[in-house]
């Protein structure tokens, strides 16, 4: 009964994934048709030559499917590797909960790390690209020590890589959907990507059930295969994401100082206050 029951909620949650990615993906298309000139975004100069617009809207579309798909692939990668690490921590390399434990609290705050340091980079160097390709290298990179680690420790350093290069990656991503977004339709956009990447977490978790139902207890096959989505964003993000020339151009990067953040206004600290005390009862889905 409960199997069934597992079933059921699967189908359900893959079907209504599909109707709000092609839902989502039908309106853009028809507010793209209408209003064209609204994905250039508010920074950009106006250009006088007609042709350049519609080149430069076609080059904003491309990059922000570019990111979303990109957002896919990596959460369908997490996700075959992730729902299998603590079984396999636990059956096959014999870690205690307290050693499963440590390893998602250094890994969860190095991502927490990483995101502040990368979106502060992108911002000093003003490009978001070559961090986003650094933080997917990584994890292409980190997927094969995955599937050759022999020991607690060597996932430890694993699992810690592979969360500091997801923060590598996430803030500069965040920001580039930004740039590439008139303020009308961030939220569409913003929604598109994070649409993906459900997507692409239930995907990954799919795909790792079926190739245990394959190969029984087989975990570094999954761990191997987790390597093809990351491959694939990294394809995606050097051939179809672009930056947007009038950020990357514009005037010299200033250097920032941590006097700033008292110029942030009022809101964004009762929005952090409010996620940190919500992060206070967060735990690891490891424990699950």
């Amino acid at each position: 009964m409960e199997a069934k029951i597992i079933v059921v909620a699967w189908i359900l949650t893959i079907f209504v994934s599909f109707c709000v990615f092609f839902h989502f993906r039908l309106r853009c298309l028809k507010s793209l048709s209408i209003r064209k000139i609204g994905m250039i975004p508010a920074f950009q100069q106006p250009v006088p030559v007609k042709e350049a617009v519609f080149d430069d809207l076609k080059t904003h579309k491309k990059s922000l499917w570019g990111l979303a798909w990109a957002s896919f692939c990596w959460s369908t990668a997490s996700v075959m590797v992730f729902t299998l690490l603590p079984v396999y921590l636990s059956e096959v390399m014999g870690a205690s909960s307290t050693e499963i434990g440590l390893i998602e609290g250094v890994a969860v705050f190095l991502a927490f790390v990483a995101k502040v340091a990368a979106g502060v980079l992108s911002d000093y160097w003003r490009r978001r690209k070559p961090l986003i390709l650094w933080g997917t290298f990584g994890s292409v990179a980190v997927k094969i020590l995955f599937a050759m680690a022999n020991s607690v420790f060597c996932i430890f350093i694993a699992r810690s890589i592979d969360r500091f290069s997801k923060g590598i990656r996430s803030a500069p991503t965040d920001a580039l959907i930004a740039d590439l977004s008139s303020k009308n339709q961030q939220g569409r956009n913003y929604s598109l990507r994070y649409s993906l990447y459900t997507m692409g977490a239930v995907t990954g978790g799919i795909l790792a059930a079926f190739s245990m139902w394959l190969f029984p207890h087989n975990y570094r096959l999954v761990f191997w295969l987790s390597i093809l989505p990351t491959s694939l964003a990294f394809g995606i993000l050097w051939f179809f994401v672009k930056q947007p020339l009038s950020f990357s151009d514009s005037s010299h990067s200033q250097k920032w100082h941590w006097k700033q953040t008292y110029e942030f206004p009022k809101v964004f600290w009762q929005l952090l206050g409010v996620s940190f005390l919500l992060m206070l009862a967060r735990f690891s889905e490891a424990f699950l």
